[in-house]
């Protein structure tokens, strides 16, 4: 039922987990993409991982030994954020040597319920624990049916109407599942 991962999504993914000693998960648009037939669409890796405060500096200095080196000059911490409200703690953005972008999503859970439970578009709803795939029944039904169901809003108005603007771009076949204006104004409104 689901598609294979590529093999260097794969390597990744291990590389990360051996360095770390612990589970790395794979989720969201990736694994969207690929499931809709889409890799050639897919620009960035997320990978999920537990926060210890120490594993973070070692994977920092150990992927900047195998020449990783950080995109776009940033490293964010989140302290009071919608992002910190699902367990967001911080975001590395790295490139590898190979040049594949590549989102560290350092949270306090990383086990696929909690993951998927926070995600906010259905059509997003995956995660890979680097041998199974978990998904939700949103995930299922936004691809069969070729919607794009808004779950919660975890972000701003902005910035989910980038990511909107971008996911029907990918897939202008599908159609929106929820009152975008409706959303947009009530939020202008202070609603």
């Amino acid at each position: 039922m689901f598609p294979e991962l590529p093999s260097h999504w794969m390597a990744l993914q291990a590389l990360l987990r051996n360095i770390l000693g612990h589970p790395v998960m794979l989720a969201g648009g990736a694994l969207r993409d690929l499931y809709a037939g889409k890799l050639a669409l897919t620009k960035d890796l997320d990978f999920w991982v537990d926060l210890h405060p120490s594993n973070r500096v070692l994977l920092k200095n150990v992927l900047e030994d195998q020449g990783w080196r950080p995109a776009k000059g940033c490293v964010l911490d989140y302290t009071d954020s919608l992002l910190s409200a699902r367990g967001i703690r911080a975001i590395d953005w790295w490139v590898t040597p190979s040049g594949h972008e590549v989102n560290l999503i350092w949270v306090q859970s990383a086990h696929p319920s909690d993951l998927i439970a926070s995600f906010d578009f259905g059509i997003n709803q995956a995660v890979f624990d680097g041998d199974n795939w978990f998904t939700s029944e949103e995930f299922v039904q936004d691809h069969s049916k070729k919607t794009i169901t808004l779950i919660r809003v975890t972000e701003s108005v902005k910035r989910l109407q980038n990511r909107i603007d971008r996911m029907l771009l990918k897939f202008p076949e599908y159609r929106l599942e929820f009152d975008w204006e409706s959303l947009r104004q009530g939020a202008a409104a202070g609603r």
